[in-house]
C-alpha cells in the first residue's frame, strides 16, 4: 500500500529501490526488536511517552497495522523481484502478526470474536476493522506459500468483520469491540473502516475463491460465504464433496475448485452428480444448490 503511493512520485527504478532501502532498515531495526510503532501506540487511547518500554514483559509497545503494512510489503516486493528474502521475511513477520488473532471467543463477551485482530499490546480492542484487510493480505500469503493455515486465518478473519454490525437492521460495522473491556460495540467510523473495507475485502476474496474453495490437490476446502466444507475426497479423476450451509433458505453458491492435475474431473457434491466437468470450468466455478 505505501509501495503505490510511494510510486505515483517515483520512476519505477527509484521507487523499487528506495522501497528495498525501506524494508532493509525494518529487517535491521524494527523485526528484530519487535519495535511495531505507530501514531497509535503512544499518542491515542493508549498514551505512553516515547521510548516507552515494559519491563516486566521485556516488550515495547506494537501495533498490528504497522506488522500487516510491513508484511504487505513484502509480499508485493517479492512479487516484483522474486528476492527469497522478502518471502522470508515476509513469512516472519506475517506469522507473528498472527499471534494477535483471535483463535476462541470469551464466553463474558456477547459477540463472536473468532478470527478477528486486535490492535495493540497495550490496549484491550478486541476485532478490531482492520481484519479487513489482513484477511486479504493472509490470502496473498496462502498463494505464496500454499499454506492451507493462512487461508483459514483469511477467512476466519473476514467473518468477524460480519460480527461488528451495529444492529440487525444496520448495514454499518462498528470499529471494533470491547473497547477498554466493555462488553459494547464500539464507535461507527469512517466507510473505509469497517462498513465499506468488510464488503470490499468479501468481494475482493469470492472474486478469487468464489462462495466455497476446494484444493483438489491436498483435498481440503474452505466455506466462505456462509458454508463449511467438512470432507473432500479424491480418486483418480473423481472428487466428492460435502458442503454444510448455515443459512435455512435455498440458495445457490459457487465453489471453486484449485490446484487441479488433470484436464477434467467427475464431480459429485452433497451426494448429486454434476458429471464430468473441465478443470477450466471448475477454476471458475460450478453453481451449487444448497
Amino acid at each position: 500500500m505505501f509501495l503505490a503511493e510511494l510510486s505515483k512520485h517515483t520512476s519505477e527504478s527509484k521507487y523499487l529501490e528506495a522501497a528495498e532501502l525501506s524494508m532493509k532498515y525494518i529487517f535491521r531495526n524494527i523485526v528484530p526488536y519487535r519495535k511495531w510503532f505507530d501514531f497509535e501506540t503512544f499518542f491515542s487511547c493508549s498514551r505512553k511517552p516515547l521510548g516507552f518500554f515494559d519491563s516486566f514483559t521485556q516488550q515495547h509497545p506494537q501495533n498490528t497495522l504497522s506488522m500487516h503494512q510491513a508484511a504487505e510489503a513484502c509480499y508485493e516486493l517479492y512479487k516484483m523481484t522474486k528476492n527469497p528474502i522478502y518471502k522470508e521475511k515476509g513469512i516472519e513477520i506475517m506469522d507473528y502478526l498472527c499471534l494477535f488473532q483471535q483463535v476462541w471467543s470469551p464466553s463474558w463477551l456477547s459477540c463472536e470474536l473468532f478470527g478477528g485482530f486486535g490492535v495493540q499490546n497495550t490496549d484491550a480492542e478486541w476485532s478490531d476493522s482492520r481484519q479487513g484487510y489482513f484477511a486479504v493480505t493472509l490470502m496473498n500469503y496462502y498463494e505464496m506459500t500454499g499454506r492451507r493455515e493462512y487461508f483459514e486465518r483469511g477467512i476466519a478473519a473476514l467473518r468477524a468483520m460480519f460480527s461488528l454490525f451495529e444492529s440487525p437492521t444496520s448495514p454499518r460495522t462498528a470499529e471494533n469491540y470491547a473497547h477498554s473491556g466493555h462488553d459494547q460495540l464500539a464507535g461507527v467510523t469512517g466507510i473505509h473502516w469497517g462498513t465499506g473495507s468488510s464488503v470490499v475485502s468479501i468481494h475482493l476474496i469470492t472474486q478469487r475463491y468464489g462462495d466455497a474453495y476446494v484444493n483438489v490437490k491436498e483435498q481440503w476446502g474452505v466455506g466462505i460465504d456462509g458454508c463449511r466444507i467438512p470432507r473432500v475426497a479424491v480418486k483418480g479423476s473423481s472428487i466428492d464433496v460435502e458442503i454444510l450451509d448455515n443459512f435455512s433458505s435455498p440458495r445457490t453458491i459457487n465453489v471453486r475448485f484449485d490446484k487441479l492435475s488433470r484436464p477434467a474431473y467427475n464431480i459429485r457434491v452433497n451426494g448429486k452428480s454434476f458429471g464430468t466437468v473441465s478443470a477450466r470450468a471448475l477454476k471458475e466455478g460450478i453453481g451449487v444448490g444448497l
